[in-house]
């Protein structure tokens, strides 16, 4: 995956995150070594071949974050309504006893105790497991509930990389 840009009526490079918007794309590779390099080398004035008012760096990387969690949260509630999740401790361990989830998802807030039961839990059954902060609308979402399996492989490997997305960029949101 790569990040596209296209160059706003203002001469700005803004993020395309869904590749959507009309217009000639630049691209970046998701690591943040190469939006820093790209915004301190002028390197959107190069790729669109006119000055461009690059981002601030941060700014660009909370961006880049912001669509990724939104992009988290609506597979999250897209799995709920298709009935390919499991939320909170009792359906998830349910869904792992029948082997239906393809991937475990935690909150980060889970104490050091349940974290390394789930850990145990998912490694003796080779199910994934991510922890990440679960806020906005995934937090409303599950009603506070801080476990969510997934049923379906493919909303899962979606969530998985744009949780990998959001780490290489924004380290220490996930462990």
């Amino acid at each position: 995956m790569l990040l596209r840009f296209v160059l706003s009526p203002d001469g700005e490079a803004i993020l395309d995150y869904n590749s959507k918007l009309p217009g000639r794309g630049a691209y970046l590779c998701p690591e943040r070594e190469c939006i820093e390099s790209a915004v301190k080398s002028n390197g959107f004035s190069r790729a669109f071949k006119q000055q461009v008012s690059s981002p601030l760096l941060d700014s660009l990387l909370d961006v880049v974050s912001a669509k990724a969690k939104a992009k988290i949260d609506s597979l999250v509630i897209f799995a709920v309504k298709a009935g390919k999740a499991f939320l909170g401790t009792v359906s998830v361990e349910g869904g792992i006893r029948r082997g239906r989830i393809a991937h475990l998802f935690c909150s980060n807030e889970l104490s050091s105790q349940a974290k390394d039961r789930w850990r145990s839990e998912t490694r003796s059954k080779g199910v994934p497991l991510n922890f990440f902060s679960f806020t906005g609308a995934i937090d409303k979402l599950t009603g506070g509930k801080k476990t969510i399996g997934i049923a379906d492989g493919n909303i899962s490997a979606e969530i998985a990389r744009e949780l990998e997305l959001i780490t290489k960029l924004r380290p220490g949101i996930q462990e």
